[in-house]
């Protein structure tokens, strides 16, 4: 049940986290997709971080679904939650229905309680969820080129230097919320410095809507030296993340399921 409740919480938070033309420069609409994060409403949603070892093994999860948000209320969402353990996988689903939710799990769906529901209402805002990324304060001398299309939408293409320290204690931080990892102490000074000198390749990408500056895809790629054990012995020898959101602002509709069963802690 209680970890039910933080997925639960995380999830929307996450949600509610997530939330033009002219001769901008890099910086500029870097700053104007990040603070457009909250204007995304609805969208389809995929979501996946993970940690990977020079043997090839990975831990992470991938999460994946549309979503509407409803101020005051759970968003509406269907969000397939897969947890990667080597190659282990376990997927459940998570349904919001604006006032209840219910996860699905080994072809049974449970209703939630009301608690729980009420819980995650409570949680919105006070959880970091996406709000831990910054694109402002990611990406270093950034430089625009052109984009493809996204999710059919024609887009812009940012690239930089990537601040290694702080995307990696962010993403460490996603991670520990959804059970993958554990959190990290933020990464500053002769720590940071030594991060920092351990990477080998360090990539950032976003692909930011040409009409309206929502964000389409972000992709980051940190890939660190053979030297760097200490590291390595706390996230791998490779950290991938991608984050996209198709068809921004679109209605989306989320039908109550049937054949629900009550939820028991031993579900």
């Amino acid at each position: 049940m209680k970890r039910s409740v933080l997925l639960l919480a995380l999830l929307a938070a996450l949600l509610f986290g997530c939330g033009g033309e002219g001769h901008q420069s890099a910086n500029e609409l870097l700053g104007e997709t990040s603070a457009n994060l909250g204007k995304i409403k609805s969208g389809d949603l995929t979501l996946e971080l993970t940690f990977s070892t020079k043997d090839g093994e990975q831990a992470g999860f991938n999460l994946e679904g549309p979503f509407q948000l409803r101020p005051g209320s759970l968003p509406e969402a269907q969000l397939d939650y897969t947890q990667i353990a080597g190659d282990q996988t376990a997927t459940q689903t998570f349904i919001m229905t604006g006032d209840k939710a219910y996860v699905r799990m080994q072809g049974a769906t449970f209703e939630l309680p009301a608690e729980t529901a009420g819980g995650v209402r409570s949680t919105l805002g006070a959880t970091g969820g996406l709000g831990v990324i910054d694109l402002r304060g990611w990406v270093q001398d950034p430089e625009l080129t052109a984009g493809e299309e996204v999710g059919g939408a024609k887009t812009d293409r940012i690239t930089g230097r990537l601040n290694v320290a702080t995307v990696l204690t962010g993403l460490v931080a996603i991670a520990s919320q959804f059970g993958a990892t554990t959190p990290l102490t933020p990464l500053e000074g002769k720590s940071a410095e030594q991060v920092e000198q351990a990477v080998d390749r360090a990539t950032i990408d976003v692909w930011t809507g040409k009409e309206d500056r929502l964000l389409r895809k972000l992709e980051i790629t940190i890939e660190f030296s053979p030297a760097a054990e200490q590291v390595k012995s706390l996230v791998g020898t490779t950290v991938h993340f991608t984050l996209r959101i198709s068809n921004p602002n679109e209605k989306v509709t989320i039908e109550e399921p049937t054949n629900v069963q009550p939820y028991s802690p031993g579900s």
